[in-house]
């Protein structure tokens, strides 16, 4: 489920293969427990490629729907979350998450000097 909170450009839209820039918090959505934030940790956007698996599935396929300059919340169930086994101990089994997703830009190629190879947040929690 997306609930559109701001309105982006209406014309540019993620697809797989470009790399968005996007600041988020996630959340448990039972008990809304933050677990995750951009911001938070250090203040920098995540940037990574769309549609190569560096992120949940949900969190994926939302952000596909979202244009440049928008920001949705975003319920994403266990099957397009982290499923039936979790990552404990962080994320608990059959966990729904919400994120608030602030889609910043899209481009073509990677322009960091950080690199595609790093370890995102959401990578680092995956691989917990």
């Amino acid at each position: 489920m997306v609930d559109v909170e701001f309105e982006g450009d209406g014309r540019n839209f993620p697809t797989p293969g470009q790399f968005a820039r996007v600041h988020y918090v996630a959340s448990f959505e039972r008990t809304g427990e933050i677990f995750e934030s951009t911001r938070a940790r250090c203040g920098s956007a995540l940037e990574f490629c769309v549609g190569a698996g560096h992120t949940i599935a949900g969190f994926d396929l939302a952000l596909q729907r979202m244009s440049v300059g928008e920001t949705a919340r975003v319920v994403v169930a266990p099957t397009l979350a982290y499923g039936v086994k979790g990552r404990p101990p962080r994320i608990p089994p059959n966990a729904a998450l919400v994120f608030r997703i602030e889609l910043i830009s899209i481009k073509e190629k990677l322009q960091s000097s950080i690199g595609v190879a790093a370890a995102t947040p959401v990578q680092r929690l995956r691989n917990r």
